[in-house]
């Protein structure tokens, strides 16, 4: 089974779709859009979901990112991103996303 990132730390977490849309205060059909990778996460939801699971936000804007669970059952873990700090080298890449976030949001105030 393929996932997005949005969808292994739910699935990983052992919520239903339904929770998530009630966090984001969304519908479910636009909740599973954006676990199937149909539809974007705004930075708002971003912001949300980060602080629903203490993660970093930037980990909900990887693109062309899948998690493979190959585990199933009980005390498996799903897909290699379970940390920020983990050997798959997520944690220069996010490094990496927070430098050009930044650097989009200075050139936005510029804009404004």
């Amino acid at each position: 089974m393929s996932l997005t990132v949005i969808g292994s730390f739910r699935i990983s977490h052992n919520y239903a779709p339904e929770h998530l849309a009630a966090e984001l205060d969304i519908s479910v059909e636009e909740y599973l859009k954006m676990e199937n990778g149909e539809q974007l996460v705004t930075t708002e939801q971003a912001g949300k979901l980060a602080s629903f699971y203490k993660v970093d936000p930037a980990l909900f804007f990887l693109k062309g990112l899948s998690v493979t669970n190959y585990n199933h059952g009980p005390n498996s873990h799903s897909g290699p991103i379970t940390t920020y700090n983990n050997n798959y080298g997520f944690k220069e890449l996010i490094e990496k996303l927070m430098i050009e976030n930044d650097e989009l949001k200075k050139e936005i105030q510029k804009l404004k």
